[in-house]
């Protein structure tokens, strides 16, 4: 009984698996705003990886953004602050580095999550960026992810 409710749970879970991967190779994905960093999005991303930056990228709009030092030092402003909580920061400072190749901010959520935040989308839109710069795309979340796997599933 225990193995055939494990060989169940396994064919779910290719099932599953061979779902995603048809989805991911038949569908192209949507654009929500037509940027051109969004198209640049579209083609390095994996679909869920990409569906997630469309969130990011739509939240992006409630911020504005103010030039400190041209060039170097920007101020990324939430525009509705009354309705974050109280507890939330509404500003945060992003520095351009290397030339625009590589940012630094306050939020940290690249070097928590592996992506960018709101506030630097934002920033990238207002400075005209339009790519993701390559120190900022981290290979797990992109399309060819699979040939850094461990030796052990790559039979799969």
């Amino acid at each position: 009984m225990f193995v055939k409710k494990y060989m169940r749970l396994q064919f779910d879970r290719e099932v599953e698996e061979n779902y995603e991967e048809k989805r991911a190779r038949i569908g192209r994905p949507l654009y929500r705003d037509n940027l051109d960093i969004e198209r640049h999005a579209g083609k390095i991303y994996a679909r869920t990886m990409f569906e997630q930056f469309g969130r990011i990228l739509y939240e992006c709009d409630a911020c504005q953004v103010e030039e400190l030092e041209k060039g170097k030092l920007y101020l990324a402003i939430h525009r509705e602050v009354a309705r974050r909580e109280k507890w939330c920061r509404v500003s945060y400072k992003v520095t351009v580095l290397a030339g625009g190749q590589e940012f630094d901010y306050e939020c940290g959520q690249f070097a928590h999550m592996g992506f960018l935040c709101n506030h630097v989308l934002k920033l990238l839109d207002f400075i005209r960026i339009t790519e993701i710069p390559e120190k900022h795309i981290v290979k797990r979340w992109t399309k060819d992810a699979r040939d850094i796997l461990p030796a052990h599933p790559t039979q799969y």
